[in-house]
């Protein structure tokens, strides 16, 4: 699977406490994949989704007339529970801020993420005959 994001906002026209030039017009543009090799297998390591991606935007704000760019790049897995219905996703980004002025901060980061997909039949309308 292969997804694709582009977004594109206008913030220029923006006024802020009678300040026209606060503000850039954002544009940012995403991409990403999911590879599972056998969602039937009996083995975990071909049953995960296996996943990565990156983005690039820049700020709508304007600090000292100018802004910053933003990168991003991460991978991921997706390990199944025994139900085959819900999953565990693990995620590691890294995030690289670079700012168009050297006398604002250049930031770079990792950031790690675990969450829980529950996917159970609480919530699927039951049909009575």
């Amino acid at each position: 699977m292969f997804g694709a994001d582009i977004l594109y906002q206008q913030w220029k026209d923006t006024r802020f406490f009678d300040n026209s030039e606060a503000f850039n017009n954002r544009f940012r543009v995403g991409f990403g994949g999911e590879y599972t090799p056998d969602a039937m297998a009996r083995n975990i390591f071909k049953r995960m989704k296996y996943r990565a991606g990156a983005y690039m935007n820049n700020s709508y704000v304007k600090i000292d007339n100018s802004g910053y760019d933003e990168y991003g790049a991460s991978i991921g897995f997706g390990i199944p529970m025994l139900d085959n219905r819900s999953v565990v996703n693990l995620v590691f980004e890294y995030v690289k801020i670079k700012p168009e002025i050297s006398k604002l901060i250049d930031e770079q980061y990792f950031k790690f993420t675990v969450n829980y997909t529950f996917n159970e039949r609480w919530f699927y309308k039951q049909k009575i005959k």
